[in-house]
């Protein structure tokens, strides 16, 4: 994943690389925290949301849809007809379609199984302070199909591990 700092709200980051991974994962995510049981499921969505928003936006001609679509989700109202919506909306509603039709063959146990194994996953992040570099980043990786190294990937973590625990202090 790449970020940037988001330059009018430097509390939020912008997704450089990574956005359609990020999106469905957040997706699973909710539907699968809808199929636990009230209390566990207070409990998961605080990775979903904060002061009453979700914590991921979507761009911005899609953010109000995709709220609606993940709220009728939760209220098992999503349709199951093809929608006449633009191509970014579209995408949405399958990913979310197909998330539903899997996780609804999943036992409770399956569904703590799964949320489990997300919330422990561990989030490998490159934060390039210059947004201009962030996507110069995202080019080389991904328009000219370059594989980050190993090397690359130890060298991002350990970049990660000073900046927040080190906290510019050496030794």
């Amino acid at each position: 994943m790449v970020v940037a700092k988001n330059e009018d709200n430097k509390k939020l980051y912008d997704i450089i690389d990574g956005q359609q991974r990020t999106t469905t994962i957040f997706m699973l995510l909710h539907v699968l925290a809808n199929k636990q049981n009230e209390e566990d499921k207070r409990e998961t969505r605080k990775y979903l949301y904060q002061k009453g928003g979700l914590k991921l936006e979507v761009a911005p001609q899609n953010q109000s849809f995709f709220k609606t679509l993940l709220e009728a989700a939760e209220k098992g109202n999503i349709s199951q007809k093809k929608m006449q919506t633009p191509k970014g909306k579209q995408n949405l509603f399958e990913v979310l379609k197909a998330i539903l039709d899997k996780v609804s063959k999943l036992s409770e146990e399956e569904v703590n199984e799964r949320l489990e194994a997300l919330l422990e996953m561990v989030l490998m992040r490159l934060e390039e302070p210059d947004p201009g570099r962030a996507i110069r980043t995202f080019q080389s990786v991904n328009d000219r199909g370059v594989p980050l190294l190993l090397l690359d990937k130890l060298k991002s973590f350990l970049i990660y591990y000073s900046n927040t625990f080190c906290d510019g202090k050496r030794g």
